[in-house]
């Protein structure tokens, strides 16, 4: 086995999407698919481990192979989300994964230095990979979404704890902080002493940690499906990190991937670009 830089846990999916425009299309996505394609741009080894849906075109999957490698990946049957969004790209699941349903063989695995955890159906599953990878010393990343924060915040704190990067929303963030001003969320995570990403939609990405506070503007483009922007951006950001180790450098990175993420449907954007596409566009951006 080659070097491995970096294993993301998660599957790759085969939707139904409805944005609210009246479009519905079927797209290969999952939070595997996009956090992994957006975080290989960057001249490093990522390998998936997780589940692809057995209807995951054959082109597609030929387009997956030229970004990443799928050895880990294990095919499976009825993995798939059905996404309703209104107006205000609020996601109404018609059809989500069964809880549990994604479990992972983890421990004989080649070792890596940097781990992610994207967020996967069962969140003791999740907590049982990031602590085995702790007690590896790996560097580990993870995220979360607004359920399961409503539902188990005491373990998604757990997951934090656990984490050397942690990835959330705007909502996520005052949810799980208990606090209601900006400014008192902020302080919550940064006495962490983690390094805490938080996406912003339209008002772009913070990066918070004990010692550092880094904000980046969002990257305006034409909306299409704003389906994986959350893992899309942990990818990229990711991805230059462990190139770079550069915070607020990956920041940038992180938010350039999600532009391209959104402006289709499921994966189809990032796995029909180049990294000549990327720097184009994050040096037309932001000036670097």
């Amino acid at each position: 086995m080659e070097k491995v830089d970096l294993l993301s846990f998660g599957s790759f999916t085969y939707d139904l999407i409805e944005n609210p425009y009246g479009e519905k299309r079927f797209c290969v996505g999952g939070s595997g698919a996009y956090f992994s394609i957006s975080s290989s741009f960057f001249d490093i080894k990522v390998f998936p481990v997780g589940y692809i849906s057995n209807r995951v075109p054959e082109r597609v999957l030929e387009k997956i192979k030229e970004k990443i490698d799928t050895f880990f990946l294990v095919q499976k049957e009825n993995l798939s989300f059905h996404i309703k969004y209104d107006k205000k790209w609020n996601a109404k699941y018609l059809k989500d994964l069964k809880e549990n349903v994604e479990n992972f063989d983890f421990k004989n695995l080649p070792e890596a230095k940097f781990i992610h955890v994207c967020v996967i159906s069962g969140i003791e599953h999740q907590l049982d990979i990031l602590k085995f990878y702790k007690k590896n010393r790996s560097y580990i990343s993870s995220g979360t979404y607004l359920n399961r924060v409503k539902k188990d915040r005491e373990k998604v704190l757990r997951i934090i704890d656990l984490s050397d990067f942690f990835f959330m929303n705007t909502s996520e963030a005052l949810v799980l902080s208990g606090k209601d001003k900006w400014e008192d969320v902020v302080n919550f995570f940064s006495s962490l002493d983690k390094c805490v990403i938080i996406t912003k939609g339209k008002d772009g990405a913070m990066f918070v940690s004990k010692d550092n506070i880094f904000e980046v503007p969002s990257i305006r483009v034409s909306v299409k499906d704003t389906t994986g922007a959350g893992e899309s951006f942990a990818g990229g950001f990711m991805g230059s990190y462990i190139k770079y180790k550069d915070p607020l450098l990956s920041l940038k990175f992180g938010v350039t991937l999600s532009s391209f993420d959104i402006e289709d449907f499921g994966i189809n954007r990032l796995i029909n670009i180049k990294p000549e596409d990327i720097l184009k566009r994050f040096k037309e951006n932001f000036h670097d």
